[in-house]
């Protein structure tokens, strides 16, 4: 192509002076332009900028793998290598021109400095690294320097746990970006993410998550310093080394200047710095970037473009031909030439390529590029396959051949890297099908291949976003400091901006229990702020509830409507137990006084009924002795031992008696009770007074109906003794059964029969021979007396356990009784 223009501008500096925005402003002003970039991510973002500005039937979008060329179009935004650089515009522009020097893809960068120009005006923009060789090769060109909008800062190294909000995380490689992701997620919510192997589409949600404020961190390979304009406070960088395809080696100035100038747009400052983990950046480093002064390359790569088509062998040799300057350098073997020497060597596509068209074919072919970085034998075979279809007679890919290849890919299932994959096989056949002579029906495949594209890149975004982003820590994040207002279902759950967060069970909110720890403490904040009305309302219903709604657990748990509301705890006496409500954030302690309030109500309440007797009983009027005696029962839940209040009972009198007896109680030979309060419901109740009265755990509570148990160690005498039972040698024995067996007792001495064993037996559910143990420890013990009469205790004698020969009836244990003196 010929030069044209005069005019010829290059603009450099470093990021965030507005170049581009500059590049664009002077291509409207022409009748037709072109600015080729380096990436198809800006050249997509800034085909949608001038669409917005003068339309999309005077836009046209040129890239590798997508062509939007209306009929009528005057503005082209392409990628560099897809600039139609043979058609003819007043303005041109080459973005990123440092690049000439990128071992990749530098000879391309290079091929548009030296033979791409504008009818009437050339811009070049990009790094005063290069502004010695562009004056080299382009003399006449007019040189400006545009300062930095913004300020840019080196702040050191931090811990990454002190990463403030709205930076971007530069890393290397996709590994370091994923478990960056991870660990941004656990403790902040989550980060988007940005490697070169995304989909343009998919690149573009994730960095729209993050412009949009959905998430405050991105995390990204070195591809955001290509132009990527976002609004990044700060860029840290994850390390300082990375490997560029041959070996690992430290970060030059220019590319940390590049990268780090992401902090930072327009007027606004920008800070960038490392972590603690990889060090600090040398003196030199933070001095050059701070004062935008790099090192002034020496050489850019070259390869060259003037290609002889007559033979493969005369193809490769000008592909091999020398730079015509001592600052241009040849470029290293690029992979469509690497891809061009493999497949020379075939015989199968050497037969094919015998003339000039096949061979410049072969060259287009070759072109192709490896989206998917598969082994090179595998991309080699697909470049084959498509050369030998192509140069058949029909000379295009066979319809139903395109169509099971993309029939493949139409999968959304897979983990990250199973789409990545995909999508990187699908940008080889978006490319394919712009090659419009190569394949029938060209529109509709690049539709295809369009839409496959696109669903599998909202799948990724889709599962990078399961992955690294969580949504509600994120709102939670966000709402700090405003006002929030929960919503709490029927089933207790606690919705936060539309985000389940936890239950509130009764006054006390648990966070969602599959959240991580620092995402459980985000939840706990932001129920804290938003469930003030509601804890409000429930205080007040708790005040105004009947006490039919409240009820006791069996460890002491008070519950409001089957929620927890506190615990009883120990009071001034044993039937005075003081309920105890936790504060909380949610839970103020005037509100909290407010509950306990009324939960002592309700205790008291509670405790009044069940243990009617010993309240009713109290009241009456008694002498000295059996207040004594009333008072010992309270303390001892309605039933002690006859020894222990022997006293009491000697100084009862008639009337004492009286009212006792019609007071229901039993003043029985081994002890002195309430049958009314032995009872199972009663006894439950009574073994919870009993344990929070002694500060310890309920203990487990016989089942109903038990009438003895072993005495082993794992029982406490002093709580068995409290809920209705007595000891008797091996075995507690429950009291009113000691009573009745008593009574048994005396009335066959009175009879002077041997006494019913076996009913006796049958009663406490034991053996005669262990029966026999309980009634001789009972006998042993036994304070006879009735209403009235003088107590004394008989003379004690213990029985022997002998068993009883046929004709020897007295000396049956039993018939010991008869020699009892009462």
């Amino acid at each position: 192509m010929p030069l044209h223009s005069d005019k010829i501008t290059a603009i450099l500096g470093p990021t965030n002076t507005g170049k581009t925005y500059l590049a664009i402003e002077r291509m409207l002003g022409h009748q037709t332009g072109m600015i080729g970039f380096p990436l198809r991510l800006l050249a997509r973002e800034n085909y949608d900028r001038v669409v917005a500005l003068v339309g999309r039937d005077k836009t046209a979008l040129v890239t590798g793998e997508e062509k939007i060329i209306p009929p009528k179009a005057k503005y082209f935004l392409c990628t560099v290598e897809s600039m139609p650089v043979a058609k003819l515009v007043e303005f041109l522009a080459v973005d990123e021109i440092q690049l000439c020097a990128d071992a990749e893809r530098g000879h391309l960068f290079t091929d548009r400095l030296l033979h791409a120009r504008g009818q009437a005006e050339t811009m070049f923009l990009g790094s005063e690294s290069v502004k010695s060789i562009l004056r080299q090769l382009v003399p006449n060109a007019e040189f400006i320097t545009r300062p930095r909008f913004s300020k840019l800062t080196y702040v050191g190294a931090q811990k990454l746990s002190r990463i403030k909000r709205r930076s971007a995380i530069v890393a290397f490689s996709a590994n370091d970006v994923y478990a960056l992701a991870e660990h941004i997620r656990r403790t902040s919510g989550g980060a988007a993410v940005v490697l070169g192997a995304l989909s343009p589409r998919t690149r573009n949600a994730q960095v729209q998550m993050y412009q949009e404020g959905d998430v405050d961190f991105l995390i990204a390979t070195d591809a955001i310093g290509m132009g990527l304009n976002m609004n990044i406070d700060h860029v840290a960088f994850w390390r300082l080394h990375k490997f560029d395809g041959m070996r690992k080696r430290p970060l030059a100035v220019d590319e940390v200047a590049q990268i780090a100038g992401r902090a930072g747009r327009f007027m606004q400052e920008g800070t960038f710095g490392t972590f603690i983990e990889a060090g600090s950046f040398d003196a030199e480093i933070i001095e050059a970037v701070e004062n935008h002064r790099f090192q002034k390359k020496k050489s850019i790569w070259w390869r060259n473009s003037n290609l002889s088509f007559r033979s493969l062998k005369s193809l490769l040799k000008s592909l091999d031909e020398a730079p015509p300057d001592p600052v241009l350098r040849r470029v290293r073997e690029p992979e469509d030439q690497v891809m061009l020497r493999y497949l020379s060597l075939d015989r199968s596509v050497s037969d094919l390529a015998t003339n000039t068209d096949m061979v410049e074919l072969l060259w287009e072919v070759c072109q192709i590029p490896d989206f998917r970085e598969t082994l090179a034998d595998v991309h080699l075979h697909l470049l084959k396959t498509i050369f030998k279809h192509l140069a058949r007679a029909e000379g295009q890919l066979p319809e139903d051949w395109v169509a099971d290849q993309l029939e493949r890919l139409k999968r959304v299932d897979g983990d990250i890297d199973t789409l990545v994959a995909r999508i990187a096989h699908t940008r080889t056949w978006t490319y394919i099908s712009h090659r419009t002579n190569w394949i029938k029906d060209a529109v509709n495949w690049q539709l295809q291949a369009r839409q496959l594209e696109d669903l599998l890149s909202d799948a990724l975004h889709e599962r990078l976003t399961e992955r690294f982003v969580d949504r509600r820590s994120n709102t939670m994040l966000r709402s700090r400091g405003k006002h929030l207002e929960a919503n709490v279902s029927a089933e207790n759950e606690v919705f936060v901006e539309g985000m389940f967060i936890g239950y509130l069970n009764g006054l006390s909110f648990t966070g969602d229990l599959l959240a991580s720890t620092g995402d459980r403490r985000l939840l706990s904040a932001a129920a804290n702020r938003g469930l003030h009305r509601e804890i409000l309302n429930r205080v007040s219903k708790i005040e105004e509830e009947m006490d039919s709604q409240f009820s006791l657990s069996d460890d002491g748990t008070i519950q409001w409507r089957e929620q927890n509301l506190g615990k009883l705890k120990r009071g001034k006496s044993i039937l005075e137990p003081q309920p105890q409500v936790q504060t909380s954030e949610i839970l103020s302690a005037p509100l909290r006084d407010r509950v306990v309030k009324r939960l002592l109500t309700w205790c008291h309440s509670l405790i009044k009924r069940r243990f009617t007797p010993l309240f009713i009983i109290q009241t009456l009027k008694l002498s000295g002795p059996a207040r004594g005696l009333v008072f010992q029962l309270r303390e001892n839940l309605g039933s002690i031992p006859r020894s222990d209040v022997r006293k009491q009972i000697d100084g009862l009198t008639k009337a004492d008696r009286k009212i006792l007896r019609e007071s229901n109680v039993k003043l029985g030979y081994k002890t002195i009770f309430f049958p009314s309060l032995i009872k199972p419901k009663i006894i439950t109740l009574r073994a919870l007074m009993w344990a929070i009265w002694n500060d310890l755990p309920p203990p487990a509570v016989p089942p109903p109906g038990t009438i003895t148990l072993k005495a082993k160690r794992k029982y406490n005498r002093n709580f068995l003794e409290s809920i209705g039972y007595s000891i008797l040698g091996p075995r507690f024995v429950r009291i009113d059964i000691l009573d009745r067996i008593a009574v048994d007792l005396i009335k066959a001495k009175k009879s002077k029969e041997l006494p019913p064993i076996k009913e006796i037996s049958s009663i406490l559910g034991l053996s005669i021979e262990d029966t026999e143990i309980i009634i001789t420890k009972l006998g042993d013990t036994l304070e006879f007396g009735g209403p009235g009469e003088n107590k004394f205790i008989g003379n004690r004698r213990r029985l022997k356990s002998v068993r009883p020969t046929k004709g020897n009836e007295n000396d049956l244990p039993f018939s010991k009784l008869k020699e009892y003196k009462f």
